[in-house]
């Protein structure tokens, strides 16, 4: 096998499956119209809103005023005579229930989405060297079910669509530590000494550690929604090392995001860089220069990349489901 082919969602697109987040909004509009209130208490959820075009870049945009807004009314007073140790953690619990029940129904809707989606029937496909490595950013099993490939040379790089969807990985790429920083308070500069002694003394008085627990909470839960490429990566190290006699790449419906690139990083480590071929295909003109230059970063020399349009897929009516 010489040939891996990396597959995205424009690959489904093309195939009219109608798998574009927008979509995904009319789905839970449709079926989890409570689901999409709640996500509306921390995301911007209008039509024109980053989850709708690119979900995952989207995911990073919590905003958790919403919960900040609720804080004094689950903070212990300390000067009670009902106080209570265990009262110093109500506002943790608090915001668990708010948030871990919304990211497991989240994850069962986006599952459920996936498992819903008609897939038209091909007669004329796009042809493929079936006798390659397919690397998939796709939960469908298109390649499977419409080109009979054999699911041993396909890597799902973040799962199937399947059952209940739990083992489904999707998420943002904003490191969680990047984004717990937002809220530390810095020190203004140019104070003496004896200034930040106060400046610190001054922090220290306004600690809570109610409040501390309350964040460490929603800091869980971003990192829940957090997609750890290197973790995924080094699951899935054997498939990476097989690829040692790949010389030509095929990128087929990717939108060549960065939040993907530490994949395609991996893939130019275990391939012989200087004598490989990379071809991408591409929707849009804007597409083209933007994927020769993802590509390029990669370190791959421009004479070795070529950009194409994706030939059409006739289809029947009919259609059949995931």
């Amino acid at each position: 096998m010489n040939t891996l082919y990396i597959i995205g969602n424009g690959f489904d697109l093309h195939h009219q499956v109608k798998s574009n987040y927008h979509d995904f909004k009319k789905y839970l509009e449709q079926n989890h119209s409570e689901l999409l209130e709640i996500m509306g208490n921390y995301y911007d959820i209008s039509n024109d809103s980053m989850l709708w075009w690119q979900f995952e870049n989207g995911l990073k945009d919590f905003d958790s005023s919403e919960l900040e807004s609720e804080f004094a009314e689950h903070l212990p007073n300390y000067a009670s005579d009902d106080f209570r140790d265990r009262d110093r953690y109500d506002l943790e619990i608090y915001i668990e229930n708010e948030l871990s029940p919304f990211r497991k129904e989240l994850q069962i809707a986006f599952n459920n989405w996936i498992l819903s989606l008609e897939q038209p029937l091909i007669r004329k496909k796009i042809a493929f060297d079936n006798n390659s490595f397919f690397l998939t950013f796709n939960h469908t099993d298109t390649l499977e079910r419409i080109y009979n490939i054999k699911r041993d040379q396909i890597l799902y790089i973040h799962n199937k669509s399947e059952n209940n969807g739990n083992d489904l990985i999707f998420g943002h790429s904003w490191s969680p530590g990047e984004w717990a920083k937002q809220r530390e308070t810095k020190m203004p500069e140019g104070l003496t000494e004896e200034e930040q002694d106060s400046w610190r003394q001054e922090q220290a008085d306004h600690y809570d550690y109610s409040i501390m627990r309350g964040y460490e909470a929603i800091d869980f839960f971003f990192t829940s929604i957090y997609k750890d490429c290197r973790t995924i990566i080094e699951s899935n190290k054997a498939f990476f090392k097989a690829l040692k006699n790949i010389r030509c790449i095929n990128i087929i419906g990717h939108s060549l995001s960065i939040v993907d690139k530490p994949y395609f990083e991996e893939v130019i480590k275990h391939i012989d860089k200087d004598n490989s071929k990379w071809m991408a295909s591409y929707y849009s003109n804007n597409d083209k220069v933007k994927h020769l230059e993802f590509i390029h970063s990669l370190g791959i020399d421009f004479n070795c990349i070529t950009i194409y349009k994706l030939p059409e897929v006739k289809r029947p009516i009919q259609t059949t489901f995931f």
